[in-house]
């Protein structure tokens, strides 16, 4: 049987065109993949330096020369402050009250912000996952739970800035100048029932479980002299990498006819991605926080005169296109909150290391986007922008800086 086709493939051009190509390659002719050299892997318990997690305060943690850093998890728990009175009442969280206690995560080198992450660039990264990497944060992060008494809620959120999306940019802390983390909070009270916020049922953050767990890896001294001498040779290692921008939150109220609304694009950098949040607005001690994305009717983008794209519900899903020419949709739609509403605009395609294309905001002309919403009440539009930088690390003293952002 096998000759029939070998030789029916033999009497091919198609197939003698392919077997005379520089790309051919046969699979069952053994060669050895890719090897990284072998290394510890430890993870490090990080405690607060100061601050407080109180809502609007803030929180620093300094990380520890033990190593490259490759991982980084906030841990938070949130239980009852007063339990006097409030002892077994049953305490509700909305899905994704984690976008409401967080405000935002900085990370510093020398006291110095380098990359920020808000609550709605995590929304983004999130809706942007493929539904295997969705699963461990929606369980751990996002539905934490739905009802309990005297035991604590727990979050654990991974804090992944653009130099850990990828194993060639992950910061040596062991060289470079110290680095460290600020956790910026929102309000970290709110619940959906009992609905009012009382002396005896409020909801905190306990700051002694309140922490970091960063996944550390140090190699042998010879790698590590290999390391060095490859990376810092020249004065300053540049390497390419990527940072969030949010636009200016335009803020409106609906009355639940559909109408557009504009958001005019200040940003100059090199922009890969495009996301489009569209949340209720926030109201102070209200109790009850839904932070699910709403639906989005249609997205309009608009630049020097020129429509880039005009496109409607049923055909934003399209934007996320893969290296092979598909779509790709993770189904986020879980008990009403659903990251699967923000908008993404990709530019270029699906790839979670490589960078396949991006839009220079600084020559284009008055860029827009402009999104159709049926919402009532108080809304905002939060357009995050997955931007290239370039981060120089001087060789001389391990100073980390954005060297480039177009």
């Amino acid at each position: 049987m096998s000759s029939v086709i070998n030789n029916s493939n033999a009497n091919s051009a198609i197939v003698q065109t392919i077997e005379a190509s520089e790309s051919l390659r046969n699979p069952n002719v053994y060669s050895t993949q890719e090897i990284f050299p072998p290394h510890s892997m430890t993870y490090s318990k990080c405690e607060s330096s100061n601050g407080s997690v109180a809502s609007g305060g803030s929180l620093n943690f300094n990380l520890n020369k033990y190593g490259i850093a490759s991982q980084i998890l906030l841990h938070i728990e949130k239980q009852h402050v007063v339990t006097a009175t409030g002892a077994g009442v049953n305490m509700t969280l909305n899905k994704g009250d984690i976008f409401n206690i967080i405000k935002s995560v900085e990370l510093l080198s020398s006291s110095r912000v380098i990359s920020t992450l808000t609550s709605a660039d995590f929304m983004s990264m999130f809706s942007n996952m493929d539904q295997a990497e969705f699963n461990v944060v929606e369980n751990t992060a996002i539905n934490v739970g739905t009802t309990q008494a005297s035991t604590p809620f727990v979050f654990v959120l991974p804090l992944c800035f653009g130099q850990f999306k990828d194993i060639n940019l992950q910061p040596n802390l062991s060289f470079v100048e110290p680095m460290s983390i600020r956790v910026n909070w929102g309000n970290v009270q709110n619940r959906s029932a009992p609905a009012a916020i009382d002396a005896a049922n409020t909801l905190g953050l306990n700051a002694s479980q309140t922490y970091l767990q960063v996944r550390y890896k140090a190699y042998p001294e010879d790698k590590v002299a290999q390391i060095l001498d490859e990376n810092y040779s020249q004065p300053e290692l540049n390497q390419l990498s990527s940072r969030f921008y949010n636009e200016n939150r335009v803020a409106f109220t609906g009355d639940g006819s559909a109408k557009d609304y504009d958001i005019d694009l200040k940003n100059t950098d090199a922009v890969k991605d495009f996301y489009i949040v569209v949340r209720k607005a926030y109201t102070n001690g209200g109790g009850v926080l839904d932070m699910s994305p709403v639906k989005i009717n249609s997205v309009k983008f608009t630049g020097s005169g020129q429509e880039i794209l005009n496109l409607t519900e049923h055909e934003t899903p399209y934007l996320k296109l893969n290296a092979y020419g598909n779509a790709e949709c993770v189904d986020l739609a879980t008990g009403g909150f659903s990251l699967g509403h923000i908008v993404k605009i990709q530019t270029g395609v699906y790839h979670k290391s490589a960078m396949t294309n991006c839009f220079s905001l600084r020559e284009i002309n008055a860029p827009r986007i402009t999104v159709n919403l049926s919402v009532t009440g108080a809304h905002t539009i939060d357009v995050v922008e997955d931007c290239l930088a370039i981060y120089s690390t001087s060789s001389a003293t391990g100073r980390v800086n954005l060297s480039l952002s177009n």
